[in-house]
């Protein structure tokens, strides 16, 4: 595999920001922005490339996308031959000993023989916290005010969920934050109390919460979210498009419209926490 970078090359960065489709990038370039408002993070650009006939297209496109973090960021941009984005995407985590990694959703799940083809290996491998970033042209251009952060049960899930939405809202006008639990689902009351009153400290954020008796946590989940600005779900599993039933987060995943933000923290968790059905 060969790489191009630029002078400024960062070889420990506290964000890795993979870009692919000109259209979307700036979507994902409004993420890191929003999530990383502390100025002076160290992040790493990334385009991948099939041949070097495509490296001056990719360096523009890089070119304009920095221009678009400067303002948070120190950043630095990599240009990487190769035809497996995957692979490119963790080794490149790997190699920059990236803090999180940002991406996006990669095309329609249903029907699609190929599909998880990216998500899957990067979620499987990458050894830093990944965020995924699914609808976001459904965001308005002001920070989103209202959050919906659905319960896994999974403490590490959780709490990097409810971080991710403190992370969205807006410093000073603040916004509310509100976790959806089931009362139906194995979640321990000891843990919904010590997401409300531990994890947010910022007296801008409201936090409050909704049990449901529904016995159809993602219908219902979804017709909730239809309330909020976005959602933030923690993955309890390191995989999206599994074969076989899929968790409750795969499934808000794959069937949510709207602006929606997944969370997997740098090590995969593996629960054996089930929704009922």
């Amino acid at each position: 595999m060969l790489f191009f970078v630029n002078n400024n090359e960062i070889r420990e960065t506290e964000v890795l920001l993979p870009l692919a489709n000109p259209d979307n990038s700036i979507y994902l370039i409004d993420l890191a922005n929003r999530m990383n408002r502390e100025k002076g993070k160290k992040l790493l650009l990334m385009r991948l490339i099939g041949s070097q006939d495509e490296k001056e297209e990719a360096s523009l496109h890089l070119q304009k996308s920095e221009d678009l973090l400067r303002e948070n960021f120190t950043v630095s941009r990599k240009i990487l031959i190769g035809k497996n984005p995957a692979k490119s995407i963790v080794e490149a985590a790997r190699e920059s000993k990236a803090q999180s990694l940002i991406v996006g959703w990669h095309g329609e799940h249903r029907r699609n023989s190929r599909k998880g083809r990216v998500l899957d290996p990067v979620l499987r491998k990458s050894p830093c916290s990944v965020i995924i970033g699914k609808g976001l042209e459904h965001l308005s251009r002001e920070a989103p005010r209202q959050i919906l952060v659905p319960l896994t049960g999974v403490r590490e899930s959780d709490i990097l969920a409810l971080k991710a939405a403190e992370s969205m809202l807006d410093p000073v006008k603040g916004g509310r934050i509100t976790i959806l639990y089931f009362k139906r689902s194995p979640i321990k009351l000891n843990h919904i109390n010590f997401l409300l009153t531990q994890v947010i400290t910022s007296p801008n954020i409201k936090l409050d919460g909704i049990a449901s008796d529904s016995e159809k946590p993602v219908k219902t989940t979804i017709l909730q979210s239809r309330d909020f600005d976005l959602i933030t779900i923690g993955l309890i599993v390191p995989w999206l498009f599994r074969r076989g039933k899929p968790s409750y987060s795969e499934r808000i995943a794959l069937e949510s419209e709207g602006a929606m933000i997944m969370v997997r923290s740098p090590q995969p968790v593996r629960s054996r926490i089930n929704f009922f059905t």
